[in-house]
């Protein structure tokens, strides 16, 4: 951690046959600790939000919900969005079969699609598992303790998102804004696994996606092994996310065992991510040796 642009690290292993959550969390300044502090989720939010209303809703797979939520509809991967035309903007592509592109304006017509075919907001479709500490940022409070993820406009970004597009929007979205502390996280993932049979869904489709295709179900998946950033050893039954500011989850659909890793990677700077990497790759291969 000395050798970090950040200051706070905190790492979760879940056992979804036991139900058993194990977390670690650490503080350059503290040490050890167990305060239950909020990270922003970034990109994470993907999965529980438009992910989980795709898995606990079958009316909502469609074949071009699928193809939005597998970013696979051609929509370009980012634009500077504004609070008045957002919606318009994202409407506006006219989604195709394409090759991959991770793409938050495809996240974001996922949403809109989502709520078109089931006439209630996302959020509705999608928080029922969520744990106590699992929150969007517009639900923070100020007795929720939040880590630092950089600055805006000269202010410490603290509480409040750090995407600049779910800033802009001001409301609830689904490829931005979700907050949540290490064991917050784990007991949403055990929930959604209990409400949504998520980890024998995952593998059955893992199975049959095509090995070129990268994303399955709102979820990422493993291209190469020697490389990804779950660590050396994960395989093709692991599925999971990243998110910007440093956070990140995979679990193996097998073995029913899960690593979560939440960090404030861009505290200082949001270019340098060696060492979040270095961490990430580290830890997922102690994790998948022991696994």
């Amino acid at each position: 951690m000395q050798n970090q642009n950040f200051d706070t690290l905190a790492v979760g292993v879940l056992d979804f046959k036991t139900h058993v959550v194990e977390t670690f969390q650490y503080n350059s300044n503290k040490g050890v600790f167990t305060d239950d502090l909020y990270f922003d989720l970034a990109s994470m939010t993907k999965p529980l939000t438009m992910g989980a209303a795709f898995l606990l809703h079958e009316k909502l797979r469609t074949p071009l919900i699928q193809m939005l939520i597998e970013h696979r509809a051609g929509l370009p991967a980012w634009a500077i969005l504004s609070r008045d035309n957002w919606r318009e903007h994202v409407l506006s592509f006219n989604p195709k079969e394409s090759p991959t592109e991770y793409s938050d304006l495809s996240a974001l017509r996922v949403m809109l699609e989502m709520e078109k075919v089931s006439g209630e907001s996302l959020k509705e479709m999608c928080s029922s598992y969520w744990d106590k500490e699992l929150l969007h940022w517009f639900d923070l409070k100020s007795e929720h303790r939040c880590v630092d993820t950089g600055y805006r406009q000269g202010h410490i970004v603290n509480g409040e998102v750090h995407d600049p597009n779910a800033f802009n929007i001001q409301n609830f979205c689904s490829h931005a804004g979700m907050f949540g502390t290490i064991n917050g996280v784990c007991k949403s993932l055990l929930n959604l696994d209990r409400e949504g049979n998520l980890l024998k869904t995952m593998n059955q489709n893992l199975k049959k996606k095509p090995a070129s295709q990268r994303y399955c179900w709102g979820w990422d998946s493993i291209q190469d092994s020697a490389t990804t950033l779950a660590g050396p050893g994960a395989g093709s039954d692991v599925f999971g996310h990243l998110g910007f500011t440093g956070t990140s989850m995979w679990i193996d659909s097998l073995k029913a065992r899960g690593i979560i890793i939440l960090s404030n990677s861009t505290q200082h700077y949001w270019y340098q991510k060696e060492g979040i990497n270095h961490i990430r790759r580290t830890l997922g291969s102690q994790f998948w040796k022991q696994s």
